[in-house]
């Protein structure tokens, strides 16, 4: 019995060139992805009296491609800066860091920290699948 295995270095060289000109478009893609997921997760656990703060993060939500047309005080942005992709979102009304953080007897709610914390490794994975795919399909 004789098992052999083998390593053509140079084919994955080619492939991983080929692959480069991709990983960009997907890189931003799949951050925007992640971003959506994240947001997604902001909205679900945000509280609600009103829905104006709701609304912003679901205008922002909706700027990163999710359908619909944005109607809050909310913005979300992708960003290309040569190797480094970037997403920005904010939510304008006046009162959504006392929802997060608290006030004077009122607890925080934390519905950003906790997406952002709960989304952390699978918007990694998400990124690097995204670079792969790239890579691989080059």
């Amino acid at each position: 019995m004789q098992i052999s295995v083998e390593s053509n270095v140079g084919s994955l060289l080619e492939r991983w060139r080929a692959g480069r000109s991709q990983i960009g478009a997907e890189r931003t893609e799949t951050l925007r992805d992640a971003g959506r997921a994240v947001l997604s997760r902001v909205v679900a656990d945000h509280p609600v009296d009103t829905g104006r703060s709701r609304a912003g993060w679901e205008a922002a939500l909706q700027m990163l491609g999710s359908g619909g047309a944005a109607q809050g005080e909310g913005t979300a942005t992708a960003y290309d800066e040569g190797q480094r992709s970037r997403i920005e979102a904010a939510n304008f009304v006046e009162y959504e860091v006392f929802l997060e953080y608290g006030a004077r007897g009122r607890p925080g709610r934390a519905m950003v920290r906790r997406a952002l914390e709960g989304s952390r490794l699978e918007a990694a994975q998400m990124v690097l699948d995204g670079v792969v795919r790239a890579v691989i399909s080059g």
